[in-house]
This record gives structure tokens, C-alpha cells and sequence, in this order.
């Protein structure tokens, strides 16, 4: 596997004995080169996120979990392992809280807040998946020019 490596990389690898297994050839290439931001990046970032018009909201909550996941890895950097289960419990809740703010859609936005605080992100999104597909079956049966549906019986 090191023969492979080349250039300033592997020159960065011949200097260090320990580097007969890939988990320490790993952390050798991330502490050289990985990008790391300080911890407030994550949740800066999380918090200002918003569907983007013409995202499907599969896409919306598969960016947020991504986020959520480098929060976390953050926060394992920083944090002593006794006191890392209280964080990572937070950061479950805030990304669950960053996707459902910032869908694009309010009235799915409101369906899925009002399931509650306790339910998981992964819940989340299939609440909002069920409701976009209803959302999207609506406007393809009634047409994307927002025609609405008039009353036969009261000529309205």
C-alpha cells in the first residue's frame, strides 16, 4: 500500500517508523493534509443550511446527516471519552432541528415538526418523503400551474 503513495506524501511516510498498518499510514496522511475547521464551523454551517430550490428532500436530509456526521467527528476530537455521549445526543437533535428548518416547503416543514422533538432524523425524512411524495402527486394530477380545484355544485 505505501508503494503506491508518491510525491510529498510519501516522503512524509518514509520519515515515521510506525507505518506498518493502513490505520496508522491513515492518521499519518489526515494529520498532514486533511482540512480541519475549529469546532463552531459545523454548527455554523448546519444552522445556515436550506434545501435548495429544486432539491428532492432524500437529497436535502442525506446533506444534513453529512453535516451531522462531521459535527460528531469533531466533537470526538475535542471531547475526553466520558464526556462524549452528551454531545453526540445534542448533535442527533440539532441536525433532526437544521433539516426541518430549513425545508423549503412550509407546509411539509410543519408536518414534520409537529411529530415531535423525540423522533430521530432518519424519521424525519420519511415523514418529509411521504409528504413530498403527496405533494408531488397533487401538482402532476392537478398540473404544475397551480390550478385549483373549483366547486361544480356553486359555479366557483
Amino acid at each position: 500500500m505505501k508503494t503506491k503513495i508518491t510525491g510529498d506524501a510519501r516522503s512524509k511516510l518514509i520519515v515515521r517508523d510506525l507505518t506498518h498498518t493502513w490505520a496508522l499510514v491513515k492518521g499519518i496522511l489526515e494529520e498532514n493534509y486533511a482540512v480541519r475547521h475549529t469546532l463552531d464551523f459545523y454548527p455554523c454551517r448546519m444552522f445556515s443550511a436550506r434545501q435548495e430550490k429544486g432539491e428532492n428532500v432524500a437529497s436535502w436530509g442525506s446533506r444534513i446527516d453529512e453535516m451531522q456526521s462531521e459535527l460528531r467527528k469533531a466533537a470526538r476530537r475535542i471531547c475526553k471519552p466520558e464526556e462524549i455521549l452528551g454531545p453526540l445526543g445534542l448533535i442527533c437533535h440539532l441536525g433532526k432541528t437544521c433539516f426541518f428548518q430549513g425545508l423549503n416547503n412550509e407546509r411539509i416543514q410543519t408536518i414534520v415538526h409537529s411529530r415531535g422533538e423525540s423522533i430521530l432524523l432518519s424519521q424525519a425524512v420519511e415523514i418529509a418523503l411521504e409528504e413530498e411524495g403527496a405533494f408531488l402527486s397533487i401538482k402532476e394530477k392537478f398540473g404544475a400551474g397551480g390550478n385549483t380545484v373549483r366547486c361544480t355544485n356553486c359555479n366557483r
